[in-house]
């Protein structure tokens, strides 16, 4: 006798990444994305903000210096690498040669 059974033939197996993987792969882009673009405006920021301030050291090294002088006075001094006694008697024989030549 011969046997007309045929066997069904096997399911294709989808040869694409499930759906999860796919969106979990597109979240990821999207965050470094975010990430590099947030990092970017950060840095422009940054370098922004330190121009600015040397820009207004550089334009007032005499406020600079007044301030510094004042935070010596208060005893703050104590809390950087300024070395105050120095400073003040600097400042001191500044204002002592103003005045002597003013007279």
């Amino acid at each position: 006798m011969i046997e007309t059974y045929s066997q069904p033939s096997p399911r294709s197996v989808a040869t694409g990444p499930p759906v999860s993987m796919k969106i979990f792969m597109y979240l990821l882009t999207v965050f470094l994305i975010t990430q590099m673009i947030g990092s970017a405006l950060f840095a422009v920021y940054l370098h922004r903000r330190l121009d600015k301030i040397e820009d207004e050291r550089n334009l007032h090294e005499d406020f600079v210096f007044m301030k510094t002088i004042q935070r010596c006075n208060k005893g703050e001094g104590s809390l950087s690498l300024l070395n105050c006694e120095e400073i003040r008697s600097r400042f001191e024989d500044l204002v002592k040669v103003r005045t002597s030549v003013q007279n």
